[in-house]
């Protein structure tokens, strides 16, 4: 699941929990608590109730897509 909001938070400029329920077709509980541990270790950063990629969390990304390991 952390991997389905990783990479459609890398694809969109923000998204709110109830798109990322429905993204990755988990229960809102669940999507939830995980974005709270997400924003807590740097991955996400949450502001007015919208989700976006931290800027760590894309230049890994981008680091991985270029190393070839994604």
């Amino acid at each position: 699941m952390k991997q389905d909001i990783l990479i459609h938070l890398f694809n969109v400029d923000r998204a709110s929990a109830g798109e990322l329920v429905w993204v990755t077709g988990n229960s809102p509980r669940d999507v939830q608590k995980l974005l709270i541990q997400m924003d807590d270790a740097g991955d996400v950063i949450m502001k007015n109730g919208m989700y976006r990629l931290s800027e760590v969390s894309r230049l890994r990304a981008v680091k991985s897509f270029d190393d070839g390991t994604i």
